[in-house]
């Protein structure tokens, strides 16, 4: 994916998150009770409507420079995420009352289900794109269950097989460590080398002290 794909995404996940927590109760703590608080219908619709306008916005940047069928290949995984991030903060009471996008724009209420079909297929085919497979990998790494609720080492073993799909960027060469310049030790010379230097510095005005006198 495009360093401009990721970031129009990432700010979209960032708005989508605003928006949730402007009007739903905060997202319980895994295997926490659901909220118990109630937002009401009305709220809701105008969180759809809020929904559906960041969805029309990033379909509209992916649709910049990709395919309008590899568009939707992207905007199908990530609407069934948006769902249940939705749907987990909502009461029990509630659940009924939230009118799912999937339902708005693809006639399908079975998205639990319908993303890890639709991973299969995407698996099996050869020629699908790895943008894709990393928009799968950016929803189950933002909290996707669906059906595997409760099954993380399943989770973790799809995110292994769809990684598989996603090149990874060549290593980079390593540079050659720069070395300082060598400088002369003393050590390079001989221990009797100084000895004998010594000696003559020393003792050469001792002796001729001694002849003059």
């Amino acid at each position: 994916m495009k360093l401009e794909h990721w970031n129009v995404l990432l700010a979209t996940q960032r708005r989508v998150r605003q928006l949730l927590d402007r009007a739903l109760p905060a997202e319980p703590a895994p295997g926490a009770r659901r909220p118990q608080g109630r937002v009401g219908q009305e709220a809701l619709g105008h969180l759809e409507q809020a929904l559906l306008l960041e969805l029309e916005r990033l379909r509209a940047a992916f649709g910049a420079d990709m395919r309008p069928d590899e568009v939707e290949d992207l905007i199908r995984p990530f609407v069934f995420f948006l769902d249940e991030w939705v749907l987990r903060r909502l009461s029990d009471a509630e659940q009924h009352l939230w009118p799912l996008l999937q339902q708005n724009l693809f006639q399908v209420d079975s998205g639990g289900d319908l993303f890890y079909d639709f991973v299969e297929e995407k698996l099996r085919r050869n020629d699908t794109p790895s943008i894709v497979f990393e928009m799968i990998r950016f929803c189950l790494a933002a909290g996707f269950t669906g059906r595997l609720v409760g099954q993380p080492e399943r989770i973790r073993e799809l995110k292994d097989r769809i990684s598989d799909r996603i090149p990874q960027p060549a290593a980079l060469a390593q540079p050659a460590p720069v070395l300082p310049p060598a400088t002369p030790a003393v050590y390079d010379f001989p221990v009797h080398y100084y000895a004998v230097t010594a000696l003559i510095v020393l003792g050469l005005p001792v002796f001729l002290w001694w002849v003059s006198n």
